[in-house]
């Protein structure tokens, strides 16, 4: 969303608030159920770290565009930037 929305854009603020607010103490974030696919009803799977990586990698891409540190900014696109693939 950081790469081709205002950082005003409400979901923006309110996705960066609720990461905020749900920070536990230690600096993690809960994530009790499991975030990969497996098999349903035989195994599933749980990537431990995505629960602390990502969230820390949006709150520090969102910091940095904000304070304009244009170096750790993604590129912005406008929808119209993007054409279609066709061949496959």
């Amino acid at each position: 969303m950081l790469a081709g929305a205002d950082l005003s854009d409400p979901a923006i603020v309110k996705a960066i608030s609720y990461l905020l607010h749900h920070q536990k103490e230690d600096g993690s974030w809960s994530e009790p159920d499991f975030t990969g696919t497996g098999f349903p009803g035989v195994f599933y799977l749980k990537y431990h770290l995505y629960r602390n990586s990502f969230p820390v990698y949006a709150l520090a891409r969102y910091s940095n565009q904000s304070r304009g540190a244009e170096e750790y900014v993604a590129p912005k696109f406008q929808p119209s930037e993007f054409r279609l693939r066709s061949g496959f």
